[in-house]
């Protein structure tokens, strides 16, 4: 196995910490497309720095339409995302074949369970001008993330166990603003 030689004059890394390299994170970018009648999740993005799903539309994914997530623990494959904007999608007919609640159709967290505990890693997700339809558990649900704003989305017919449909966990400066089920 080779060695990696870890420069830092600001952080300081002890045994158990993360290390990713953010060096080759990707940008990005995807504009009209549409998902269809996927058995696992329509969309997985994991390590990036810029992310933008706009104008798309999902249908019938049996389990997460979005699926942003960092794989701390088992896979070790990806870091952080940040800068992540999902808007004017339309998501219809998501996770109807799923009977526990575990991931939202769009769901942003840490995989892994040791890493539950950690204070936000993800930075500044925008989910704003989406429809929702006809959703079986939570629309939104979001997990360790600084800077989360959710805001002019209608939900319609979603149906979740808890009866919300935003779930946010342990993420700090969340502002969710104009949402309404119609």
């Amino acid at each position: 196995r080779g060695a990696i030689e870890l420069v830092s004059n600001d952080v300081e890394i002890k045994v158990g910490d993360f290390v990713t390299n953010d060096k080759y994170y990707p940008d990005v970018i995807i504009r009209r497309c549409t998902f269809s009648r996927n058995r696992g999740r329509s969309l997985c993005l994991q390590g990036s720095d810029s992310v933008l799903i706009e104008d798309c539309t999902f249908n019938n994914s049996s389990s997460c339409a979005i699926y942003l997530s960092s794989a701390f623990e088992y896979w070790l494959e990806a870091g952080p995302l940040s800068n992540v904007i999902i808007r004017n999608n339309l998501f219809r007919d998501c996770r109807a074949n799923v009977k526990k609640a575990s991931r939202g159709t769009i769901h942003v967290q840490v995989n892994g369970e040791r890493h539950q505990s950690i204070a936000p890693i993800h930075k500044n997700v925008r989910i704003e001008n989406n429809r929702f339809e006809n959703i079986n558990g939570q629309p939104v649900w979001v997990q360790l993330t600084d800077g989360v704003a959710v805001r002019n989305n209608e939900f319609v017919n979603c149906k979740s166990e808890d009866g919300e449909k935003i779930k946010i966990e342990r993420c700090a400066n969340v502002f969710c603003e104009n949402n309404v089920e119609i």
